[in-house]
């Protein structure tokens, strides 16, 4: 089985060549690498050029503006497939350190049927990261953010201030249930390609896990959990600002907006178009 690795680059390159250093430090004979420069507009590709474009392994995809998180991967997930004949696609934020038995994990966590395979993710003070979703009912989750979603952007208009809040520290989850993503390093697998060709493109920022997982749900697949090293997420910040939270609410607003049609669309129709 081959493996490819998207990594989607925007104006941050120094965190992205960590990223691929590591990528290419796996303990895994047939990988490839493919970063995308989502239309950064400072030197980011020159300085990926000059490290990368002499090693066979790397492909360097530069678009001219920035697509979003869902779009921008998209182009890289293609070219995998589609150029580099790869079976598996590793998709992993360019803040993320991955370590050297990582695709021989994703092969023991795999079984037919299983459409996307997820990892245990810490932050760099160890704690782990709990994953974006974790239902055994992807559809009531969707319903429920959306509810939680609304009453929040309302929450917020209202209230005055006093946005600031301490990060949490969480440890391991205890069990992981039936459909589980963490957005920041997810692997698609072969069965997961027979039924799509990409990530659903119509959101910017925010919404992808929940729309991923209600793709494998329409096409009967189910999610896992690869039993692994925890992979570094270097996540930003300690605190949410007022602003922050503004600029989040919004762009999960508008994400979600563009994700109510894929809600009601056929796996068929799904997949005759993304």
């Amino acid at each position: 089985m081959k493996f490819c690795s998207v990594v989607l680059n925007y104006k941050s390159y120094g965190e992205t060549l960590e990223c691929v250093e590591a990528l290419l430090n796996m303990n895994y004979a047939d990988s490839e690498i493919v970063i995308v420069d989502n239309g950064s507009g400072n030197e980011s590709v020159e300085m990926i050029e000059k490290n990368f474009s002499d090693n066979p392994r790397v492909h360097i995809i530069a678009l001219e503006k920035n697509l979003g998180f869902a779009a921008g991967n998209n182009e890289g997930i293609y070219y995998a497939r589609e150029k580099l004949g790869a079976d598996f696609v590793y998709v992993c934020n360019s803040d993320t350190v991955s370590h050297s038995e990582l695709f021989n994990d994703f092969l023991k966590a795999y079984k037919k049927g299983v459409g996307v395979i997820t990892v245990p993710v810490i932050r760099p003070d160890g704690s782990y990261q709990l994953p974006d979703e974790n239902t055994d009912d992807i559809t009531k989750r969707i319903r429920f953010s959306i509810t939680h979603l609304l009453m929040g952007m309302a929450l917020n208009r209202i209230r005055k201030g006093g946005a600031k809040q301490a990060q949490k520290v969480f440890e391991a989850p205890d069990s992981y249930k039936k459909y589980v993503l963490e957005g920041c390093a997810f692997c698609l697998t072969t069965d997961y390609f027979e039924n799509y060709r990409g990530l659903y493109p119509k959101t910017f920022l925010y919404w992808e896990e929940k729309n991923l997982l209600f793709m494998i749900k329409k096409a009967n697949l189910e999610s896992a959990v690869a039993e692994t090293q925890p992979v570094l997420h270097k996540v930003k910040g300690s605190t949410v600002t007022d602003d922050i939270t503004k600029f989040r609410l919004n762009h999960a607003f508008r994400s979600m907006i563009k994700s109510l049609p894929l809600y009601s669309m056929s796996r068929k129709s799904i997949s005759k178009k993304y």
